[in-house]
């Protein structure tokens, strides 16, 4: 009986010309704001150093330049907050200047449609309260009136700093108020239609709480909400939320390093002896690990993990190491995170699922790749975290590498695809009847274990109707079909 014959493995150079065919194929954000001269206005939520260079590395990454006067640029302009008051706003800019002042909310519409926007929509017009539009419904509004597209995104992205604002904090009540900013901001951008109206508001108030519903009217009648102005005037929230986009460095981290009187990133890289090591990492890859990364980047990643584990492993035969995106990837988000991947084998081997993983995070660490390892111990979950770069011109990017057993894999899949709302919301609902859903099994009311194949088994198991990954929000309602645990026609 002869040798069976193996498929040839993917190199390296095929997988690149895997990358390279897919980025022929798709359209990724670049150049949208190319010969763009800006600057950001440090008011209201630009005024923190962290949103700043948020917004500043999209627009460079994108084509934009970082300076407002020269010789004769293309196109120029001020990016500002429109929360801010616009006696702050003259105040900041010369009286006489020529360039227009842009709602920062700009930038991330252009991204997220891949092309430049009309500007005209997004001025913040100096007379800006004096002369406010009327919705149908008889109240105020700052909204001009062909501004439709994008309203809804920008009530949302309120709610998003609000969520951040007060996210950080150890009063349980704040716990709770981020939970419902960010169920609010994903019932918003789900919305049929825009907001513009209070009758339009009202809509949402079988999803959203009542001051939810306040702020949004506010927001129509004056183009603000003022609670974001109010947290961000607390100079020790500021403080805190800007430390704790520091990977590593979690709230009562942050806490202990104001107490010792650093309140900033600058001031954390003088007294990094105060860091562990994981926090270090953090620090040392700060302004790259702000950054969200494109889609695209997070299948390059994929392309290029995979192949080492086609190498390593083999890609055929009767056993295979099968990797999944998870995560926001795998919700369908245009940007990312983090690449967060799930490894299963099939059928399962005999081999350590810590064996798997060190020779895999070796070989891709040999090749360049990964950069920087966040956690190497190996526990029962064999979880890895590490930095890894896909090419020397691009951002150091987080990335989890999970290995699960195959007959755990339809619960791992809904754990790690997220989001955590979600999660948190089918978990009391299996308990609430009887169940216990974990990222390992599903546990009857007899204490059983239920066997699922995949994820709509554990679904119909409970009783409710699947629910796919790119509709697993914060929003989402879980539906019943019928009795948990019985046969559903």
């Amino acid at each position: 009986m002869g040798t069976p014959r193996r498929k040839r493995r993917s190199s390296p150079a095929r997988v690149g010309q895997k990358v390279a065919k897919r980025k022929a194929e798709e359209t990724e954000p670049q150049n949208i704001f190319e010969n763009l001269h800006f600057s950001t206005i440090p008011l209201g939520s630009l005024k923190g150093q962290v949103r700043r260079d948020i917004i500043r590395n999209r627009l460079i990454e994108n084509g934009g330049a970082d300076q407002v006067y020269d010789d004769n640029p293309k196109r120029t302009i001020f990016i500002a907050d429109p929360n801010v008051d616009i006696d702050k706003l003259r105040q900041f800019v010369k009286a006489n200047h020529d360039q227009p002042i842009i709602d920062v909310a700009w930038v991330s519409d252009c991204l997220r449609a891949n092309k430049w926007l009309d500007l005209e929509k997004y001025i913040i017009k100096e007379d800006v309260g004096e002369t406010p539009n009327k919705t149908h419904s008889g109240e105020s509004s700052l909204l001009p009136p062909e501004e439709t597209g994008e309203i809804n995104e920008r009530i949302a992205q309120m709610f998003d700093e609000l969520e951040s604002l007060v996210a950080t904090s150890s009063d349980k009540r704040d716990t709770f108020r981020a939970m419902a900013y960010r169920r609010t901001a994903s019932a918003v951008r789900s919305f049929n239609h825009p907001i513009r109206t209070i009758e339009d508001a009202e809509e949402l108030r079988s999803t959203i709480g009542e001051k939810s519903i306040e702020k949004i009217c506010e927001y129509l009648k004056t183009g603000k909400m003022k609670k974001i102005q109010y947290l961000k005037d607390d100079p020790s929230m500021a403080a805190k939320n800007e430390l704790i986009c520091v990977w590593g460095i979690g709230p009562s981290t942050a806490d202990d390093l104001i107490s010792k009187g650093i309140d900033s990133v600058e001031k954390l890289r003088q007294n990094d002896d105060l860091l562990n090591n994981n926090q270090k990492l953090g620090l040392m890859y700060y302004e790259d690990l702000l950054q969200k990364m494109p889609r695209l980047e997070v299948e390059e990643i994929t392309d290029i993990v995979r192949g080492s584990i086609y190498q390593i492993f083999g890609s055929e035969g009767e056993t295979k190491l099968n990797m999944i995106p998870c995560g926001s990837y795998r919700r369908g988000a245009k940007f990312c995170s983090d690449a967060d991947y799930l490894l299963v084998w099939d059928p399962p081997l005999p081999m350590k699922k810590s064996d798997t993983l060190d020779r895999l995070v070796n070989d891709l660490t040999e090749k360049g790749y990964m950069i920087a390892n966040f956690n190497r111990g190996w526990g029962e979950h064999a979880i890895y975290l590490g930095i890894f770069r896909a090419h020397p011109e691009k951002p150091a990017r987080r990335i989890d590498l999970k290995i699960w057993p195959k007959n755990s894999l339809p619960y791992a899949l809904i754990h790690f695809t997220g989001n955590a709302d979600f999660n948190r919301k089918i978990r009391l609902y299996a308990k609430r009847r009887g169940f216990k859903l974990t990222d390992w099994t599903l546990t009857d009311p007899d204490g059983n274990h239920v066997q699922c194949t995949s994820e709509a088994d554990v679904f119909r198991e409970l009783g409710l109707k699947y629910i796919p990954p790119e509709s697993r929000t914060s929003s989402v309602e879980l539906e019943a079909i019928g009795e948990p645990g019985k046969e559903n026609d």
